[in-house]
């Protein structure tokens, strides 16, 4: 498990900052956790598949949820 951008959201009406883990599972699932949140985004594993980069559907559930934090 990597701990490896930080983030910035409003969850309950309070604006929070933490990091953001990524990490990849046995079956080759990519997944990220915001842990205030409890959101858990999922990618499926591809034969090509870049395992730093996200399904364009996850990025799209990700940011809207949340923002990087510039560092």
């Amino acid at each position: 498990m990597w701990k490896n951008v930080t983030v910035s959201y409003d969850y309950q009406g309070q604006q929070v900052t933490e990091e953001l883990y990524l990490t990849i599972d046995l079956d080759g699932n990519q997944i990220v956790i915001l842990p205030t949140a409890g959101v858990l985004l999922a990618s499926q594993p591809c034969q090509s598949c870049d395992h730093a980069r996200l399904r364009s559907d996850a990025i799209a559930e990700f940011l809207s949820h949340g923002r990087r934090v510039a560092a």
